[in-house]
């Protein structure tokens, strides 16, 4: 990889292989507006082989890594330009802010809310981004999962397949293999 940019075509070219950066297709937080995970990095050469070997660990390793992530996913977004956003879920406490992580399923106290994939976006006010979801280890296969499991940038009515298989192939490009699991949006 020579750049740390994923790509960067006209919009056109990202539309198709992403798809359009839009709004988010449910409510954005207050919270999500300005705070951002304390785990936020974008995907580029300097971060890629700290990722790579970070899931490694759950494989091979300490093992630690792949406990943590069948119930805290790292969530991952592509923005305007075409860059990838991860971190893990976390969670703010509005009257110390104080960032924590929480595990799926767990209830939320009064005053915390989950800093979900719109804190991911470094804007204060654009919140659009193209696609996004969850990494998560996937405990039976010994397999690190990319999904679009996001209802405000993965499950939306454009959102095909071949967007989320785009969006693996960009780690796949830094030897960051992630199976692909698509979350087709269910009929109202």
């Amino acid at each position: 990889m020579t750049t740390d940019a994923a790509v960067s075509p006209g919009s056109d070219e990202l539309d198709l292989k992403y798809g359009p950066c839009l709004e988010a297709g449910r409510p954005i937080l207050a919270q999500e507006y300005h705070c951002r995970p304390a785990s936020l990095q974008m995907l580029s050469n300097e971060t890629a082989g700290e990722i790579k070997q970070y899931l490694a660990t759950a494989t091979n390793g300490l093992l630690i890594p792949g406990a943590i992530h069948r119930v805290h996913p790292i969530l991952w977004l592509i923005d305007f330009v075409g860059h990838v956003w991860f971190a893990v879920e976390e969670v703010i406490n509005e009257d110390s802010d104080f960032i924590y992580t929480m595990g799926r399923g767990t209830e939320l106290p009064k005053g915390h809310y989950k800093l979900g994939h719109p804190s991911l976006l470094m804007s204060t006010t654009d919140k659009r981004a193209r696609i996004g979801g969850e990494i998560k280890f996937h405990a039976p296969t010994s397999t690190w999962r990319i999904s679009n499991r996001s209802g405000r940038y993965g499950m939306r009515d454009h959102q095909v397949e071949a967007h989320l298989l785009a969006a693996a192939e960009l780690f796949a490009q830094y030897q960051i293999h992630l199976v692909p699991s698509f979350w087709p949006l269910k009929a109202s």
